[in-house]
């Protein structure tokens, strides 16, 4: 299963996210908020420049 860590009000986000439902694939949504939870370890360890959206 994919897993897609997004910002719901970032346009590259919602694009990424009506492909995975057009295409009728299982994912999981991950939000990630942008108060400093994009610099986080766990984060970085998947998005080593902190960008979103992360598709894994």
């Amino acid at each position: 299963m994919l897993t897609l860590y997004h910002q719901p009000f970032s346009p590259n986000s919602r694009r990424v996210w009506i492909t995975l439902l057009e295409k009728g694939l299982e994912f999981e949504l991950v939000e990630i908020k942008l108060d400093g939870e994009q610099f986080k370890p766990e984060f970085l360890a998947i998005s080593p420049f902190h960008h979103i959206p992360v598709l894994v």
